[in-house]
């Protein structure tokens, strides 16, 4: 019956070389600590803030976000291979995205990518795979647009791979520069609004 009442559009899949300085273990440990995650996803204090944070078992943990747009929840569930990130926003809109590493010597690559969509990498490498969806009432979905290419949040995660493979593992300061570097993002857009003004 659900079907009826709500519409799922889909982005295209998305494919981020891991560094090779970093192995499976290494990110799967960051996508299963789901704490270190939501510091990784909201690292723009002024602009969202985790109000709660609740485990509700051993592989799941809900989150209230607070932010200018009003209140969302989110859950975060471990997977073997990855997480499962699902986002109840405003208006009965839901947003999933399950984060996966893939070897790409693995032929389990969807098969409606096309070749030139999927990541050049050399035949040891792996890669985070991004499947991301809408869930809309269907009143709403047709207003509802999904876009393509990363989103804040993979934008996040990505920078935080790479800053980790770049300083040898060191998570401290790898999270002090994902901050630093978000924080001049915040500043940048004050100061585009301030001469548009």
């Amino acid at each position: 019956m659900s079907s009826f009442l709500y519409s799922t559009k889909s982005a295209k899949t998305e494919y981020y070389p891991i560094p090779e300085e970093l192995n499976a273990t290494d990110v799967l440990e960051l996508l299963h600590n789901h704490t270190l995650l939501a510091s990784t996803f909201w690292s723009r204090s002024e602009s969202s803030e985790v109000v709660e944070e609740k485990h509700t078992s051993h592989n799941t943990t809900e989150f209230e976000i607070k932010s200018s747009a009003g209140t969302a929840r989110a859950t975060m569930s471990t997977t073997n291979n990855g997480l499962f990130y699902e986002e109840e926003m405003p208006l009965g809109l839901k947003m999933a995205i399950y984060y996966r590493i893939a070897d790409v010597q693995d032929q389990n690559w969807e098969k409606d990518t096309q070749a030139s969509a999927r990541p050049i990498l050399s035949d040891e490498s792996l890669c985070l795979v991004e499947e991301r969806s809408v869930m809309a009432p269907r009143p709403l979905s047709m207003f509802v647009k999904v876009k393509e290419g990363p989103i804040e949040k993979s934008h996040h995660l990505v920078w935080l791979l790479n800053e980790l493979g770049r300083n040898g593992k060191n998570m401290t300061e790898a999270l002090t520069g994902l901050r630093a570097s978000t924080a001049d993002l915040d500043g940048m857009e004050g100061l585009a609004k301030n001469k548009a003004d």
